[in-house]
């Protein structure tokens, strides 16, 4: 069973997407914690990382994703990549970006980090739980050998 950590706040989006994913027989961690997300990383191997990368820095996470480093939270997800990029990629793991916003500046920095068009999207385009599946399903095409 291929395993997801998806790091987002979104609730509203996240119900109907998340059950999806479950159904489709993946194993789904969940997560709203910029800290809770970099502990999981280390702890375990994940074949898929998925991202939001505008999420809020909540209290206990400012000291690890100070402001000034994350824009107010506008970018922690793009810091929370730069941090665990090389650990996903020993676990042999892919990183995709979900947004709610068109950011040129956004796609561009997760561009250097080596996200690529193909797994990074806006919630608006897999707003819909079947294209949402099929997005991530060809994200786990990337996976182990076939990356």
């Amino acid at each position: 069973m291929k395993k997801i950590l998806w790091m987002d706040n979104d609730q509203a989006f996240l119900t109907a997407h998340k059950w999806c994913l479950v159904n489709a027989h993946y194993s789904l961690v969940h997560t709203k914690s910029l800290k809770q997300a970099e502990k999981l990383v280390s702890d375990e191997n994940w074949d898929l990382v998925l991202v939001d990368i505008m999420m809020n820095v909540k209290a206990d996470d400012e000291h690890d994703y100070p402001p000034s480093r994350a824009e107010n939270g506008h970018s922690a997800g793009i810091v929370f990549i730069e941090r665990i990029k090389q650990q996903v990629e020993e676990m042999n793991g892919i990183i995709a970006v979900l947004t709610m916003r068109a950011d040129n500046e956004a796609f561009n920095r997760c561009s250097a980090l080596g996200i690529t068009k193909d797994r990074y999207r806006y919630k608006m385009e897999v707003s819909d739980p079947d294209d949402f599946l099929e997005w991530i399903e060809s994200c786990m095409l990337l996976t182990g050998d076939q990356k």
